[in-house]
């Protein structure tokens, strides 16, 4: 028996199928089938004709997936080891030599592949020509329009699930990622600025603008964390070689040092200057560094947090 490749997410996937037409579309068949019946003479029933002429599309559909799982060689991605070189399951990300442009594909079986999800087959001109290569190779693959030349920039083996097969872990992660994000560029760029342009106590706009910044510390730890333990869930070790990895561990640790290194400094420094303003104190100038260290910090973490949405979005 000839084996067909397939990745993990395309076996999932066809399972769902062949779950649904044995479990809702058959028992629908059926049902109408029968209730085409009951109508009488059969010979110029549309409805009858309708109803077995779906039967016979279910049925084949169902024989055609039981014959491909059962020689389906399942693969799984995350546990590849192919020394960085392009193979079954790899994802791969190419730059076009000509336009410059970034793509991210992976290789997959026949029945999974689809351009709109950056899945292409391992029978492709593309993914023939991929084969084998690794990061910092250029490959040629005849298009349509002629000869295209792509540098291969990375190759990883990660998991991607099939858009079908999206679960509430997924979907969890996206509301994590975006309240994470959306949060920073919402509360240091929006609602700071507004507290202390409208608020004529500037030391009340200070107190209620560190507390924000706490709040959205905490709200990054706990998605970011969220986010990691999916990764390596997902990946496993292969995690540690992806970009997503390093841009979250990097916003992590900034996160870490302004929650429990850079504000309870610049907390005590205002606590110190008491009954007087910080900035109308002696403590003015240590103050003022801090706050400026803090501020870059906090740039470098919302700039992180849109490489991160991009990253997650182009798994």
């Amino acid at each position: 028996m000839i084996r067909v490749p397939l990745t993990v997410a395309g076996a999932e996937a066809l399972r769902a199928e062949l779950h649904r037409l044995k479990t809702v579309d058959r028992p629908s068949v059926i049902a109408a089938i029968a209730e085409a019946r009951s109508h009488g003479d059969l010979s110029e029933n549309a409805e009858y004709d309708a109803a077995k002429e779906r039967q016979s599309f279910v049925e084949g559909r169902i024989i055609e997936l039981e014959g491909k799982l059962s020689s389906a060689q399942i693969i799984d991605p995350k546990t590849l080891d192919a020394e960085g070189r392009c193979v079954f399951g790899a994802t791969v990300e190419l730059e076009d030599q000509n336009s410059g442009e970034i793509f991210t594909y992976q290789i997959v079986g026949d029945d999974e592949a689809d351009l709109k999800l950056s899945k292409i087959s391992i029978s492709s001109p593309i993914a023939r020509a991929l084969i084998g290569k690794e990061a910092g190779d250029v490959v040629e693959v005849q298009a349509p329009g002629g000869i295209r030349e792509y540098e291969v920039l990375d190759v990883k083996y990660i998991c991607v699930p099939h858009a079908a097969m999206r679960t509430f872990a997924d979907y969890l992660a996206l509301i994590a990622a975006t309240l994470w994000v959306g949060g920073l560029w919402a509360i240091g760029y929006l609602a700071v600025p507004l507290l202390f342009s409208h608020l004529g106590d500037k030391q009340l706009a200070g107190m209620m603008a560190g507390r924000l910044f706490s709040a959205m510390a905490y709200v990054g730890l706990i998605s970011g964390t969220y986010l990691l333990l999916l990764r390596f869930a997902r990946c496993g070790g292969s995690a540690v070689k992806q970009a997503f990895f390093w841009v979250l561990v990097s916003m992590l640790a900034l996160t870490l040092a302004q929650l429990f290194g850079i504000q309870p400094l610049m907390n005590a420094l205002k606590a110190q200057a008491l009954p007087l303003d910080v900035m109308h104190s002696v403590f003015r100038d240590r103050f003022a560094a801090w706050h400026g260290i803090s501020s870059i910090a906090y740039l470098l973490q919302s700039l992180l947090g849109l490489a991160l949405l991009r990253l997650a979005n182009s798994r």
